[in-house]
């Protein structure tokens, strides 16, 4: 019995340190993920655009072997530096290894922030940047995402 028990615990530990490596590969390759707004489209709640919202299409590049499930994106919108609003999505998808998928995102607009917002389009034009900050639930990992978007 005394055999076992070193033999068991040998074994316990170089299980563990697998899994750690393992977690941490994983984590390293879920790092590498990219992401950048492609496309954008506003909708209004009602005739008196009462409850604005943004749908964004967001272009997740994953770089390395490994598939990845996407659980969700949490963060904000920002236009010329001033938070717009909330940017969130609870689609669930699977991005295979080299590859690239596209990922919905819902921004939120603030009722007060599209007065300020509506007044610097007309009084700039249609030009500005748009940007999103965030973070990406990948496979239970937390990934940053900070990408812009230029309106010409």
């Amino acid at each position: 019995m005394s055999c076992m028990k070193p033999l068991t615990t040998t074994l316990l530990v170089a299980g563990g340190v697998l899994l750690l490596l393992s977690i941490s590969k994983v984590g390293l390759a879920v790092k590498s993920l990219t992401a950048k707004i492609i496309d954008l489209d506003l909708s209004c709640g009602g005739i008196l655009c009462t409850s604005p919202e943004i749908n964004l299409k967001l272009q997740i590049r994953n770089p390395s072997g490994e598939a990845f499930d996407i659980r969700s994106l949490s963060g904000d919108f920002f236009f010329n530096g001033s938070r717009l609003g909330d940017a969130s999505s609870l689609t669930q998808l699977t991005i295979p290894g080299y590859s690239e998928v596209i990922y919905p995102v819902l921004v939120s607009v603030n009722a007060a922030n599209v007065v300020d917002t509506v007044k610097s389009l007309f009084n700039g034009g249609l030009k500005g940047e748009l940007g999103l900050q965030g973070t990406l639930n990948v496979a239970g990992v937390p990934v940053p995402v900070n990408t812009t978007y230029r309106l010409i």
